[in-house]
Parts: structure tokens; sequence; C-alpha cells
């Protein structure tokens, strides 16, 4: 039976899903039978499967390399990672085999006593088994761990929980003797630098008689805390006593000047003796200011040496300190705990879903069910299939008005086709699974015959629905 009704308006097609309820109504005892069977077989078949629990517990994962972190240990170790790992990195990591194998081997172990295999692979395992996932926005992991004993999902998470902190003190520990062996390297290459930066320092002091009276500088001792302002006026101060007395000689030579100018006249030999003088020696004291700058920048450099390798030997000591000491692993925030409900099986849920299924399907089957048996059950398509002018709709439970329709109905043929007589007997041909005691004196009931439909011009078809297929209906056409 078609459930596609042509609209002869816009000429589009349409489901009509009163036809399809009153299929499922015409099949209601198909349909009941088959949905109670599946659902009574889903409820059996989830209570006999074993209970599958959950178990998990939650860790705060640190990191060494975290760029906020007032450590210079620590902000050192991010620098040498070269990058920050995010958490979907770290989740990979986690499922690793490296981290987790010997956890997996235990598990496998459990499985063969069970009578498994022993076959399992490790990704199937971790993938159909485990769930470790960081909370978002958060560095708190949660691993969960599903199973069929309670026992069994403990020793699992307690397992999985050791090998994590574990992990996190070996992670720290690499991460402290990578840091170890490149302050190593640095501090050798800065010793050699520095020692090189105060042998040029001291060496060009004592050419020019500069810093203490035996010439030797200690930039160290000498200019610890000065930043590179301060260092200039410092470099001054450490200047050698080489050209104390030039400088009061300059000084003593430009007092008599002054003092013989106010008594002299200018063209006086002992002025133009005292200028001649005064301008020599100044022309002499400028070789010490191009020095003096030399040995500013030689100071500079030497202090900035040893600022850089006293800073290196400091964060030396705190490596080895930390390694020495006892590394704090992650910390649990719970302790493995199972889950008051049970995974599997979700009997209510199961069930729902037998139940909306299994009536999906029988629905399914009764319209292929009423498709497959060629009968017609709907009126207008009757209507629609069978060439001849359908009449109206009889009520089985009301003689009266259907002797009136089928009176009306023979009356208005007659009319139209002028008969005289308004008696013209008609013939009555029927297709229903009920008896009637329609009682007609212009009617009489014939048995369903193709030649009976031949030798009668008057016919009246009286069809119930589903008691008439479409080929009985395609041989009436024909006929008529």
């Amino acid at each position: 039976m078609d459930s596609k009704i042509v609209n002869q308006d816009n000429n589009e097609s349409f489901i009509d899903l009163t036809v399809l309820f009153r299929i499922c109504l015409r099949n209601k005892l198909l349909i009941f039978a088959l949905t109670s069977i599946a659902t009574l077989s889903t409820i059996f078949y989830s209570l006999k499967q074993k209970p599958i629990y959950k178990g998990d517990f939650q860790i705060v994962v640190t990191k060494n390399e975290e760029l906020n972190s007032t450590s210079n240990t620590k902000q050192l170790s991010f620098l040498l990672s070269g990058k920050e790992n995010d958490n979907k990195t770290q989740e990979y990591i986690l499922k690793s085999p490296l981290v987790l194998k010997p956890v997996f081997n235990i598990a496998l172990e459990e499985y063969k006593k069970r009578g498994g295999s022993g076959q399992l692979e490790y990704e199937r395992w971790v993938n159909n088994t485990l769930n470790i996932k960081f909370e978002e926005g958060t560095q708190v992991l949660k691993i969960s761990f599903i199973d069929l004993e309670k026992d069994f999902i403990i020793e699992i998470l307690n397992q999985i929980s050791s090998r994590y902190q574990n992990y996190s003190k070996q992670i720290k520990e690499k991460e402290l003797i990578k840091t170890l062996e490149y302050l190593s390297t640095q501090q050798k290459s800065l010793k050699e630098i520095s020692a090189n930066s105060l042998k040029a320092l001291n060496s060009f002091s004592l050419k020019h008689g500069l810093g203490n009276l035996d010439g030797f500088i200690d930039p160290s001792s000498s200019n610890r805390g000065l930043n590179t302002a301060q260092i200039g006026s410092n470099v001054k101060n450490q200047a050698g006593q080489r050209y104390v007395n030039q400088f009061k000689t300059l000084e003593k030579l430009e007092a008599e000047l002054l003092n013989y100018s106010t008594k002299l006249k200018p063209n006086s030999q002992l002025i133009k003796s005292l200028k001649l003088k005064i301008a020599k020696l100044k022309e002499s004291l400028k070789r010490p200011r191009e020095i003096l700058l030399t040995y500013r920048d030689l100071t500079k450099k030497a202090i900035r040496d040893e600022s850089l390798l006293n800073g290196i030997e400091t964060q030396l000591g705190v490596i080895k300190l930390e390694i020495a000491k006892q590394r704090d692993p992650w910390e649990l925030i719970s302790e493995p705990t199972i889950a008051k409900d049970r995974v599997s099986p979700e009997r209510k849920k199961m069930t729902l879903l037998g139940f909306i299924s299994s009536l999906l399907i029988s629905s399914l089957l009764s319209i292929l069910k009423e498709k497959r048996s060629g009968k017609v059950f709907e009126q207008s398509e009757l209507a629609s299939l069978l060439d001849c002018q359908y009449i109206d709709t009889l009520y089985l439970n009301n003689d009266d008005i259907n002797y009136r329709i089928i009176e009306d109905a023979i009356k208005t043929q007659n009319r139209n086709e002028k008969l005289n007589k308004i008696n013209q007997r008609f013939n009555i041909i029927k297709f229903t699974n009920k008896d009637t005691n329609l009682f007609l004196k212009n009617c009489r009931f014939i048995n369903f015959k193709y030649e009976a439909i031949e030798k009668n011009d008057k016919l009246i078809f009286l069809i119930s629905p589903g008691m008439i297929t479409i080929n009985q209906i395609v041989l009436i056409n024909k006929y008529i």
C-alpha cells in the first residue's frame, strides 16, 4: 500500500502520518508481540551481564618550567626546555608505555587468571579501560579505570599512582641534572673569560701606574654592588699616584700666574715663562685622560665577567642542594575510590533503548507486511485505483442509513440515465469479511465472478478494508 498521497494543487508528495498510524493500529497485535518479546529479551540480557565498576583518583601535575615562578632554577629550566608542554602532550606521555607498561603487565596477568588469551594489546587496554584527562582549566589530572572486580580496580589505581609519582621525581631530577651540566659548562667558560679580563686590567694598571700602590686591581672587592654609572667615578678614585704631582704642579703654576699677572705686565718675561710651562704641562696631561677611559672600560668588563661567574656559581650551589634533597612527587588530592553506581550494564537505558528500537522495527515490519500482501486498506487509495464512481461509506451498525445511501445512489443513477423504471435491478458484489443485513428490493447479492461482471450492467461493489487486493482491482478495471 502506498502511503504517499498526491496533492493536486501543487503536485508535491508528502507523507500522511495518519495512514502510518492506521497501519500500526491495524497491526497492533503484531507490533505488541514483537515489542514485548524484544523488550523482555533486553531485560533478560541486561540481568545476565556482569556489572562493571569504575574507580578514579586525582593528582596535581606541577611543571618545573613555569615562567611565573620566582625561582631562578625553574626559569632557567624553562629556557633550557625550549617550550612549555601543554596538557595534551602531558596526557599522551602519561598514557604511553614508557610510564604505564609495568601496570599493563600486572593487568595482563590478572586477565590470564580469569581465562583470557593474554594477547591484549597495550593501546587497546588503555583506550578501553583507562581514562586519563586533565580537568578543564586546571593542572589536576583525573585517572579512571573500569573492571569487573572492585579490589582489582583499587590495585591498578594504586599502581598507576605510584608510577606517576616516581615518574614525576625522575622528570624533576632529569631537569636538574640537565641544568647542572649546562651551568658547569658555563662556569668553566666564564672562569677563563673572567681571568683573562682581570689579567688585562691588572697589566694595564701596572703599565700606567693605576690602581693600588702595587698596581693591582681587585674589581670584585672594590666595585661589588656598583652600577655602570658608578664605575666611572670609582675608576677616577682608583687612579694611581703617577699623575698626582703633575696635577699639583699645574695647580701651583696657575696660582703663580694669577698672582704675578696682578703685579706684572702681560709681556713680562716671567708671565710668558709661566704661560709656556702651563701650556706644556696641560699638553702632557692629555694622555692620562685616554688612559683613564681605557682603564674604566677594562674595569667594567672585569666586573661584569666576574659578576656572571658569581651568579653561575650561586646557581650551581642551589642545583646541587636540590639534587641532594629528596624530590617531592606530584601530590595526590584524592585517594583511589570506587564510584557508587556501576558503569555497565545500564539496565534502564538498555531497556528503554530496546523498547524504542523494537517498536520502530515492528512498526516498519507491519508496513512492509501490508505492502507485500497487496491488500488495499485506505479509502483514498481504493477510490484512486478503482475505475468506478465512489458512492459513500456505509455503517455496518446502522442499516437504515445504509439503505437510504444505496437507494439514493440507484435513483440518481437511473435519473441520470433517463430510465423510465426506477426499479432497475442492481447487483451487489461483496468484498467483506462480515455479513450485512442490507435488504434492497432493487438489488441482489451475487458472487464475485468475472462472468457476472460481464453479464450485468449495474453493479455495486461492497468492499471492506483489506478484503480486496490490487491485482483484483486491476482485473475489475479491465472488465469495467
